[in-house]
């Protein structure tokens, strides 16, 4: 997913999800996920979907942190 200048990307295998910058390619944020299968962007605000626990999980990623 992309949005405000950041992609977000699902890494199944190594259970996280991962936020880069467009611009420079570094990464921003990581977060551990059991089963991430999909995930949404929007501005500040990252939805993942994770399988295995049945649940979405909300984060709110400014200054490279997700909380």
């Amino acid at each position: 997913a992309v949005s405000a200048g950041r992609i977000a990307v699902v890494d199944a295998e190594k259970s996280r999800v991962a936020l880069y910058a467009l611009q420079g390619h570094r990464k921003l944020a990581e977060a551990t996920v059991s089963s991430p299968t999909a995930l949404a962007l929007n501005g500040v605000f990252l939805a993942v979907y994770d399988s295995a626990g049945q649940r979405i999980m909300k984060y709110r990623v400014e200054d490279g942190a997700a909380r």
